[in-house]
């Protein structure tokens, strides 16, 4: 496996404050009932979710993010060929 390191210029632990939301994306439909500690959303719905909530990084550092997750999915892709 990779060595896998992610490199923001600035780290914000004890700096900001960082919700955890714990989400489940589902691909059609969802369950019509409500949980208490998992929002249950289909694909389609995703993004409005994440769009209401203000952004906590910056725009540099979210890019730096995701750039990596990509990364990352593509060495698991590649290793499990």
């Amino acid at each position: 496996m990779g060595d896998f390191h992610l490199r923001l210029d600035k780290h914000h632990w004890g700096d900001k404050k960082i919700s955890i939301r714990n989400i489940i994306v589902l691909t059609n439909t969802k369950p019509k009932e409500k949980f208490r500690y998992v929002k249950i959303l289909t694909v389609n719905e995703l993004i409005d979710y994440l769009n209401y909530f203000k952004p906590i990084f910056p725009v540099n550092d979210t890019q730096k993010i995701a750039e990596f997750i990509i990364r990352v999915n593509e060495q698991k892709t590649v290793e499990t060929r």
